[in-house]
């Protein structure tokens, strides 16, 4: 499938393609205007215009779903404004699109932004992605950016990941209603065309609420930590895994402070028995018995780095600690935990190639070896295989 067969209206028009030299090329209708990043913050005071941007944009999704077409990098600056008056936009960027025909699955993922779905940050890619971008979008131009102001990247993916997000009080209760259906957590309750399609036509419709429990537990002992007090393991674990907060947190874990204070407050005896653990396994590094702590307090925490979420990107760009990591203890405790499995079965790869070579006496190309048993993908192989060709 090309994308010229995907409805034209809202994407640019292609007029050709080819290859000139053995390099593939397009050629494609130049769009004229700015890009949504560009303009700025063009719907923040209308709620008509902010319709019409959910709804021309919905429209392009809906197109790109009928075809198993995953966009997989929507944001501001892949948006291009044809008009204004009638709104009328267009969606470039496709050079990271994939054709999928699975709910969720794991991939290379890209560069990672903002309007990044939970999903994606943890490496995996839905059908469902690209309604979070949409609602993500929506929501920047219905606070005027306020939503992300002052924010450190880094710590908004880890709350995306496990909390979602906090929707600002402000907001009219139908662009709220609309924010709380494509701005779900969990790609199998967020809202895609259907739902947008009775939202838009003033249908009675109901939505998730992502909305954690982050109220203190009554009558708790609490751990202070960070100039704060918490009471909840989950909320502690996402702060301690915070870059500001690790070399404490870490410290924490470490000598047993935070096990004695699961103990007090009487968390579950798994989470604990866990965390003492964790952190006494002297065969693991000190970080990562900090990480994997963390995840046992937070369920929905990911193995975390310094506050950098360990995707196959991660890996790939961090070559030495990422094969440092999928051939140590940290793979079977994630496996026995049940978290992580992409990196146990890369673990597992990795054992499986060398026990293979060993046993017909190969000897390996360790530089080559590492590049393969650290892509995820077939696709992410070739890549790294390209450019060692070009060095």
């Amino acid at each position: 499938m090309s994308i010229g067969a995907v409805y034209v209206d809202h994407i640019p028009t292609l007029v050709a393609t080819g290859r000139y030299e053995g390099r593939a090329y397009e050629v494609a209708e130049l769009i004229g205007g700015q890009s949504l990043q560009a303009a700025g913050f063009v719907a923040a005071n209308s709620a008509e215009l902010l319709r019409s941007l959910a709804k021309e944009l919905a429209s392009s999704l809906e197109s790109f779903s009928q075809w198993g077409l995953r966009h997989r990098d929507l944001h501001p600056g892949n948006i291009q404004i044809r008009s204004l008056e009638p709104l009328d936009l267009v969606v470039t960027g496709f050079g990271s699109a994939r054709l999928s025909d699975f709910d969720l699955e794991a991939v290379a993922p890209l560069e990672l932004t903002r309007y990044s779905a939970p999903e994606a940050i943890v490496g995996a890619v839905s059908a469902a992605s690209d309604w979070w971008s949409l609602g993500m979008i929506v929501l920047e131009q219905a606070t005027a950016g306020r939503c992300f102001k002052d924010v450190n990247d880094q710590a908004f993916r880890l709350h995306v990941v496990t909390r979602g997000i906090s929707l600002p009080d402000d907001l009219s209760p139908e662009i709220r209603l609309l924010l709380r259906g494509l701005l779900s957590r969990d790609p199998i309750t967020r809202w895609s065309s259907t739902e947008l399609r009775a939202w838009l036509a003033g249908e009675i419709i109901d939505a998730p609420n992502d909305t954690s429990d982050e109220t203190d537990e009554p009558g708790a002992q609490p751990i202070t930590f960070a100039d704060k007090r918490y009471t909840r393991p989950p909320a502690f674990a996402l702060a301690a895994a915070e870059p500001a907060h690790w070399d404490t947190g870490r410290d924490l874990v470490l000598r047993g402070a935070v096990a004695t204070w699961l103990d007090e407050i009487k968390a579950d005896a798994r989470i604990i028995s866990e965390v003492r653990r964790l952190a006494a396994d002297a065969s693991i590094e000190e970080d990562y018995r900090h990480a994997l702590a963390l995840m046992a307090m937070n369920g929905a925490l990911p193995l975390t780095m310094r506050g950098e979420i360990i995707t196959p990107s991660w890996i790939l760009n961090h070559p030495v600690e990422g094969y440092r990591l999928i051939t140590s203890e940290v793979v079977g405790h994630l496996e026995r935990m049940g978290r992580e499995a992409w990196l146990t079965r890369m673990g597992h790869r990795a054992a499986a190639v060398r026990e293979r070579a060993a046993l017909l006496e190969i000897v390996l190309d360790e530089e080559q070896l590492k590049v393969a048993v650290l892509a995820s993908s077939r696709a992410s192989l070739e890549a790294e295989r390209d450019t060692l060709r070009r060095v």
